[in-house]
């Protein structure tokens, strides 16, 4: 027994990362409004909030798939996924001119 709860503790340890993830995402983003609104001066202070908005919409839309495809392409290889497209396309927001092509 003593063996499977030191091996549990890594995965919940990555499991609660994981899902700060999400909460990093708008905490990171929430204080950089104002000069996301000056950056993008002919966006609407809506269209400026769903910056923050926005992960989280995509996770809510992805979670109801996210069982299937767990079952078919495994967990792990889907969270290494996902983990790779948040990192690649938070990066490459900062290329974007518009702000539809950054969201």
């Amino acid at each position: 027994m003593r063996n499977r709860e030191v091996k549990m503790k890594p995965l919940a340890a990555s499991i609660l990362s994981l899902s700060l993830l999400t909460v990093m995402a708008g905490a990171a983003v929430a204080p950089a409004l104002e000069v996301i609104r000056r950056h993008f001066s002919d966006a609407s202070q809506l269209e400026v909030q769903l910056v923050v908005c926005m992960p989280a919409l995509f996770i809510v839309i992805t979670n109801m798939f996210f069982g299937r495809l767990a079952s078919r392409f495994g967990a792990r290889t889907l969270t290494m996924a996902g983990l790779a497209l948040y990192t690649v396309g938070g990066a490459a927001a900062g290329l974007f001119n518009s702000i539809w092509a950054s969201a």
